[in-house]
This record gives structure tokens, sequence and C-alpha cells, in this order.
């Protein structure tokens, strides 16, 4: 893994519960087997993206996507995310 952040190690209930802090119970349940699947060494950046508020599917295709980018580029791309998403936010605003 391309990892460059050290992060400190989280159990599978820690996450877990982590998830289910910062998610709706009803999205949580749909997704528990995708949940479940998130390799121990994407966990941090997981919640770090549903920290930045994107939903929890989101947060799902975005890890799939960029689970081998070195974390320096994972940041810069989810940046580019986040800013794409405001965007697309304020078109729909406008419309």
């Amino acid at each position: 893994m391309h990892n460059d952040v050290k992060y400190p190690s989280m159990t599978k209930s820690e996450f877990e519960k982590q998830v289910q802090d910062l998610t709706d119970q009803y999205h949580y349940h749909k997704y528990e087997d995708a949940i479940n699947a998130v390799a121990f060494f994407l966990r941090q950046r997981f919640i770090n993206t549903l920290v930045i508020g994107f939903d929890l599917t989101e947060t799902l295709d975005i890890i799939n996507i960029s689970s081998k980018l070195p974390d320096k580029n994972f940041f810069r791309f989810l940046k580019f995310q986040k800013n794409r998403k405001c965007l697309a936010e304020l078109e729909c605003m406008q419309a």
C-alpha cells in the first residue's frame, strides 16, 4: 500500500461505531455488508471522507476508486470531488 501517513489502528468495532455515528441508521444497515468489506488500511480514509460531508454511497465510491492512491494524491482527489459536489449543488440551486 502507498500510505504516506501512519494512521492509528482502528478495530472493526471502533470503525463500525464511527460510521454509525456519521450516517443514518437506514443507510448504515442497507450498506452494512459493503461497510464491513472496507479494508482495514482504508478505514481512516473512509471516516475522513464521511466527516468531510460525503454521504455513505459517495464515500463507498470514492474509497473504491482511490484505494491505490498515495495519501497525498488521495487528499487532492478528495478535495477535487468535494469541489465538484459543491459546484453541482450550486448549479441545482440556481436551476
